[in-house]
């Protein structure tokens, strides 16, 4: 444990078992700044927090270490503004959605992690909403690029 000069603890490493280990960092007044949870030396899951407390970012790495099972970020009043999670582990696709900080749905559509660039791209159709959820666009990405878009 380290704490800073009033008192008040800055970090706690902890160790789980033979493979897992959690450090938990912490603001001035003790709120909880990041969570982390290794395994074997490697950062598998990630949690960051505002100064009041609320999640502002996670990532949770699949086993390996190579690519995100889930990745979210909130606002700072709490409400989700983006998500990117996995549901095709062969292919390694992902649906992605963003909303707006009144929790409309702004943004969708799919990434792939490609390997060879070890990034995240987009692909497929992608839908934009306005502010009251009305889509008003389409685009297509191919390898990433966006390749044409229709308005609506």
């Amino acid at each position: 444990k380290n704490y800073y000069t009033n008192g008040d603890l800055e970090r706690n490493f902890r160790t789980l078992d033979n493979f897992r280990s959690i450090l938990e960092t912490y603001y001035r007044n003790e709120v909880l700044k990041s969570k982390i949870l290794y395994k074997e030396g490697y950062p598998i899951k990630w949690e960051d927090y505002y100064p009041t407390g609320k999640l502002e970012y996670m990532e949770e790495f699949h086993k390996s270490f190579d690519y995100y099972i889930v990745r979210k970020s909130f606002y700072a009043n709490g409400q989700l503004e983006t998500i990117l999670e996995l549901t095709n582990s062969k292919k390694k696709i992902y649906d992605y959605k963003e909303y707006s900080e009144s929790s409309v749905l702004i943004k969708e559509g799919k990434m792939v992690f490609n390997e060879a660039i070890f990034d995240y791209q987009k692909f497929g159709k992608w839908y934009v909403y306005d502010i009251t959820g009305k889509m008003v666009k389409e685009e297509f990405y191919d390898d990433g690029k966006l390749s044409s878009s229709k308005s609506y």
